[in-house]
């Protein structure tokens, strides 16, 4: 066998440059990314495969270098943040026979991770020709000399795909300037700066495509059954993630699910009233996904939802001089952290290219009082939107829902079904009307006796004829509670 060096003219061991691998260990991964991140947070390096400790090159055949490659892009995809762009060269140290360097260039958005499950995130660097964990030290002095990109712009190894955008065409398709319900285009997504001139996603283009499946877009939704996080039990608790147009429908929904519906009076006679219009919900909502720091490992956005506000917290500071909170919201300025993933929000008619701030928001919330209006807070770690609960006043709290009177029960229109004990749908209906309820609280408030016969006789026909909507998809979920289905039931 013949030393690496005879190929390389370098150092005959390994150093802070060089790592040599008899193989890639495809069960153990962390054992050879780690090195990749390491050489991208310092100098660069290379790793030669198919090369013995000791720097004798034995080679690998030409199958082996190919799974060799596949392996080591796969798990860059997979593990390490952000995306190292190596390249291979194959060597013919014996006939038939090659040793593969992996070439890793130092990142330009340092630091670079190592993603090993869900919620771990470690920095290698370099060391007396080892991979180690940075100490604090190293750190400090990696973050000062990067000079990083932003993270909405940088290229992935992951080729566009026509198919591979079915939320964003579902929403792109349907939007008022495309008449022709046509799909993006390619260019489209290049203008966006979601994708680069030679068909590579940004990461801009990544999270909106249907193979997204980083833990970035993370959204943790908690319906609060009170009006502070521990003060009752969770109602309602999910986790929704994949790509940005779904995790911004399932949020939506959740929100919908959980908030009320009431009736106002207008001329021509009554209308649908909401906890939260739909504008500022999608402002509020896209907002945090568009602007929410990225880089921040490990974190997601938070939407709380309580009797009478909703919370939604994005992780990264206000990349601004003062904090949130120091300014009027009107007038806090529109500066864009992910500049890329703003123009996809307004290829698909969500987002505003003029950048109009919180401006729909507070013209929503225009005719409630000063007290009633929405704020924001910020500091070095994250960002919070509160919006009021438009249809909540001291009458409407948790311990005094309108009262349940045979007069309010017969201002409730909707069909009368069949089957079972119809004597109480009325008062189901009005009392799950403004919030959800369990089923343990609705057959105490009609006192029924025997668990059996109320959930058969009373329960399950108003929920089968869609009168009673559940919050769970698992009927047997110990957090289930109903609501009144507005579309089916209203207020005469």
């Amino acid at each position: 066998m013949k030393h690496i060096s005879q190929w390389l003219g370098k150092a005959d061991f390994e150093n802070a440059d060089f790592e040599y691998k008899s193989v890639l260990n495809p069960d153990k991964p962390e054992k050879w990314a780690k090195t990749i991140v390491a050489f991208g947070n310092c100098h660069g390096g290379c790793i030669a495969v198919g090369v013995d400790d000791d720097g004798f090159a034995f080679g690998l055949d030409h199958k082996a270098i190919d799974e060799a490659k596949l392996l080591v892009n796969r798990q860059i995809e997979r593990m390490v943040e952000p995306k190292a762009l190596v390249s291979f060269e194959p060597l013919e140290v014996d006939k038939g026979k090659y040793a593969l360097l992996i070439r890793v260039p130092e990142s330009k958005n340092k630091p670079v991770f190592l993603h090993s499950g869900d919620y771990s995130y470690i920095i290698y660097v370099r060391k007396d020709g080892e991979s180690v964990p940075a100490g604090k030290d190293e750190l400090v002095s990696i973050i000062k000399n990067s000079s990083k990109e932003p993270f909405d712009t940088r290229e992935t190894s992951i080729k566009y795909d026509p198919s591979g955008f079915s939320d964003f065409n579902s929403v792109f398709t349907e939007k008022k300037s495309n008449p022709d319900h046509r799909m993006v285009l390619l260019k489209e997504l290049v203008s966006a700066g979601a994708a680069m001139e030679d068909g590579f996603l940004t990461n801009a283009g990544f999270l909106f495509s249907d193979s997204c499946s980083s833990k970035d877009t993370l959204v943790h939704c908690r319906f609060w059954d009170g009006y502070a996080k521990g003060e009752d039990k969770i109602a309602d608790d999910k986790e929704f993630e994949g790509d940005l147009v779904k995790t911004y429908r399932d949020s939506l929904a959740f929100i919908r699910r959980n908030s009320k519906t009431g009736l106002v009076k207008i001329p021509s006679g009554q209308m649908p009233a909401f906890s939260y219009t739909e504008r500022s919900l999608q402002e509020a909502l896209v907002n945090a996904m568009a602007h929410r720091d990225y880089d921040v490992k490990g974190t997601q956005i938070d939407v709380d939802l309580f009797l009478d506000r909703l919370e939604i917290t994005s992780p990264g500071s206000l990349p601004l001089s003062k904090p949130a909170q120091d300014y009027v919201l009107a007038d806090i300025p529109s500066v864009r952290r992910n500049p890329n993933i703003c123009d996809m929000f307004v290829l698909l008619a969500l987002m505003e290219r003029s950048g109009s701030g919180f401006d729909k928001i507070i013209d929503d919330y225009s005719s409630l009082t000063p007290e009633r209006q929405p704020k924001a807070f910020s500091n070095e770690d994250w960002f919070t939107l509160t919006l009021p609960d438009m249809q909540f006043t001291k009458e409407l709290s948790k311990s005094s829902f309108p009262a349940i009177t045979p007069a309010v029960a017969e201002k409730l229109a909707f069909t009368p079904i069949s089957g079972g004990v119809r004597d109480y749908d009325s008062g189901i209906l009005v009392f799950c009307y403004y919030a959800p309820k369990s089923r343990a609280e609705i057959q105490l408030h009609i006192g029924a006796k025997s668990r059996s016969h109320f959930f058969i006789d009373v329960l399950s026909p108003l929920i089968e004829a869609g009168y009673l909507k559940p919050t769970q998809n698992n009927p047997n979920s110990s957090k289930q509670k109903y609501f009144t289905n507005s579309e089916l039931v209203s207020f005469k």
